[in-house]
């Protein structure tokens, strides 16, 4: 039966095959909240079920509904989601320049309400948790006459009816399968997703999986049997004026390792601790009652339960703990020591340090640590982010470029334009080049280094506040007039 399997619903490109898993971990490391709790938060071993899951509504005789588990009680602290945002904070610090842009297109790039900054931002967004990501440039199919002309309209008539260019992102993942000629160029492509169709109110919702297959000229879509995903339910064509498979990579694809691939890994042993170390902490509030070990069968008599189910409230909900006659019979209370209870703490404080260093934000993230370093050495630390932004900010750019074409290549009377992102980026320390300055302004300088103190002070208050144009001039202005 295998050999009668239609091969386009089930094929992968070799890097799909090695990446998707690690990059869906990663999208759900930025996007956060529970679905990348549920993905990530470990069990730990001999973990009891109650401890887990938390009590349910009747397992235990004569006890009351209610009482969540572990991993009922875990949260996350986004450390990726902030990571990616600060680096879209540098990149589109500058307001990128899009002069000659068709203004409908710029406040509504995707035909879904989001405008050009923010499709780019979530293309950047993308390539920092996964390496790559795809930008396709679509349209309406073209109306046609009764003999299958394409019929011509005025761009009036052809705006009013809503046919125009838009943009889409698709994430890597989303991607299953791709092909270049040797001159670089697609030869086709093929992606999957899951569509909400709810059109019809009289009609329950439905999610279906669609396979698109893209080539030049037009493609297939592929909508699977939602009963069988190894079949094909329904397959219709379509066609487009373009020459070209209307996709731009935006990076290249790779079967390598990519550096997020260790900040999720960082992220999901934070969240496990976090959650073990609140385990700790919700455990410690109720301190452990341990009882001679001759009170067992009274227990098991007294809430007509088994052994099991006694053994089962011993592990994870803060019954009491029998122990041999040995003992003495002696009933008191287990605490741990509260010096104890540090570890995990530091050991997140330690982690969280470190994955920040290794991103270069550390910075950002921990003025306290701080600590005395030649400008040599700042100057050094700043190299790589700086370099990667500027890298980011290329790619970024000329991606938007090749959109452009594309989309003019569609629809020629699509507004051409020429993105400009900003080259360069200010990471240093503001507070410590001020004091720097401030420390500078006690020597005995000339006048006219004291000026260059006064204007390079301006600059990082700029920074700080956001001194607009027209005062930041009657400021230097001062400065420059000044007798100082």
């Amino acid at each position: 039966m295998s050999d009668n399997k239609d091969p386009r619903i089930t094929r992968a490109h070799i890097i799909h095959q090695a990446r998707a898993a690690q990059i869906g971990l990663n999208l759900l490391a930025v996007a956060g909240g529970r679905p990348y709790i549920e993905a990530r938060l470990s069990r730990l071993p001999f973990e009891s079920e109650v401890s887990w899951s938390g009590r349910g509504a009747s397992r235990l005789p004569n006890q009351q509904p209610g009482g969540d588990g572990r991993k009922d009680r875990a949260f996350l602290i986004n450390y990726a989601g902030r990571i990616t945002s600060k680096i879209n904070q540098y990149v589109f610090s500058t307001e990128v320049q899009r002069l000659n842009g068709g203004k409908s297109f710029l406040a509504d790039t995707t035909r879904t309400g989001t405008p050009i900054n923010a499709f780019m931002a979530r293309v950047s967004e993308i390539i920092t948790a996964s390496r790559w990501c795809w930008i396709s440039v679509d349209r309406d199919s073209l109306s046609r006459d009764a003999h299958g002309q394409p019929v011509r309209r005025s761009v009036a008539a052809k705006e009013a009816s809503g046919d125009r260019v838009f943009w889409s992102v698709w994430a890597p993942d989303e991607v299953v399968d791709w092909n270049f000629d040797r001159s670089g160029k697609l030869r086709w492509l093929i992606t999957e997703q899951t569509v909400y169709e709810n059109e019809d109110f009289t009609r329950p919702p439905v999610s279906r999986l669609v396979r698109t297959i893209w080539q030049r000229g037009g493609g297939i879509r592929l909508w699977l049997d939602p009963a069988d995903k190894e079949k094909v339910a329904q397959e219709e064509t379509f066609s487009t004026t373009l020459d070209d498979v209307g996709f731009i990579p935006v990076g290249n694809p790779s079967a390598d390792a990519w550096w997020f691939d260790d900040v999720e890994a960082v992220q999901a042993s934070l969240l496990n601790l976090d959650s073990v170390h609140g385990e700790n902490l919700f455990q410690s509030v109720f301190p452990q009652l341990i009882l001679p070990d001759g009170m067992l069968q009274t227990v098991m008599d007294a809430m007509k339960v088994s052994g099991e189910a006694v053994m089962e409230m011993v592990r994870g909900l803060n019954y009491p703990i029998f122990e041999p006659i040995e003992g003495h019979g002696i009933t008191r209370y287990l605490t741990p020591s509260a010096s104890d209870l540090k570890a995990i703490p530091d050991e997140i404080l330690r982690r969280r340090r470190e994955l920040f260093e290794i991103v270069g934000l550390a910075m950002e993230q921990h003025p306290d640590s701080r600590q005395a370093v030649s400008a040599e050495s700042k100057a050094w630390d700043h190299l790589d982010p700086e370099a990667v932004l500027k890298e980011r900010a290329q790619l970024l750019e000329e991606s938007e470029k090749k959109a452009v074409e594309l989309s003019h290549r569609l629809d020629n009377t699509f507004a051409v334009y020429q993105p400009v992102y900003g080259k360069t980026f200010n990471v240093r320390d503001a507070a410590a080049e001020m004091s720097t300055l401030l420390e500078l302004g006690k020597l005995d300088l000339p006048p006219a280094a004291r000026k260059e103190i006064q204007r390079a002070g301006v600059d990082v208050l700029d920074r700080l506040t956001g001194i607009p144009d027209d005062r930041k001039k009657l400021i230097l202005d001062a400065i420059a007039a000044s007798g100082a």
